[in-house]
């Protein structure tokens, strides 16, 4: 989290957790660059183990009994991708190597950022099969995030488009609003009725 931890810290308390990165402790960046390095590479080797070279086949045959240690998907996310671009561009170079064996591994990305425009490398892009995109700056934003200028004429606030590779899918969506106070069942049924679309 490049701003401080602030939205970090949201989700600190969650029991799949693994670990946070602000942009207050450069040492912590280092550490967990080395940590992705190393699990990558762990990976390859039980894979290589099992003679699997995917991680659905190892979860099959860890469901079937027949491998031991359980691999859950990990996602590694960037809030404020631009910034940790610019201050730790070392970093850089993991997050291509994962992009680009990560997913076979079970190692996901997910990068946000407010402007897009040249902050994404051509590495990670070739290597990113969804894309979702809410309102953005300009259409030259849009155009980098999706071929079109489509997000730079979004009105509503939430929507956003989602694409799947190369325009198998390609969809306006609609975002739930989270932020609202909890509400007994009575006020969440006064509050359901006033949603609009």
């Amino acid at each position: 989290d490049y701003k401080g931890g602030g939205m970090a810290n949201l989700f600190a308390d969650l029991p799949h957790l693994l670990g946070t990165i602000t942009n207050l402790d450069k040492a912590e960046s280092m550490r967990a660059m080395a940590s992705i390095k190393s699990e990558l590479a762990r990976r390859q080797r039980i894979f290589a183990e099992y003679g699997v070279n995917h991680i659905n086949d190892y979860q099959k045959l860890f469901r079937m009994g027949k491998a031991e240690e359980p691999l859950p998907h990990l996602f590694i996310i960037s809030d404020e991708f631009a910034e940790l671009k610019k201050e730790q561009p070392e970093f850089m170079a993991e997050l291509d190597s994962t992009s680009r064996i990560g997913r076979s591994l079970g190692v996901h990305l997910i990068l946000a950022t407010q402007k897009p425009s040249g902050v994404v490398d051509d590495q990670i892009w070739s290597n990113s099969t969804f894309r979702l995109c809410l309102k953005v700056q300009n259409a030259a934003d849009s155009k980098e995030m999706l071929h079109t200028a489509d997000a730079a004429n979004i009105t509503q606030a939430g929507r956003g488009y989602l694409q799947v590779g190369n325009n198998e899918i390609y969809e306006l969506f609609q975002s739930a609003w989270s932020g609202a106070a909890y509400g007994t069942k009575e006020e969440q049924k006064e509050e359901d009725d006033r949603v609009y679309l």
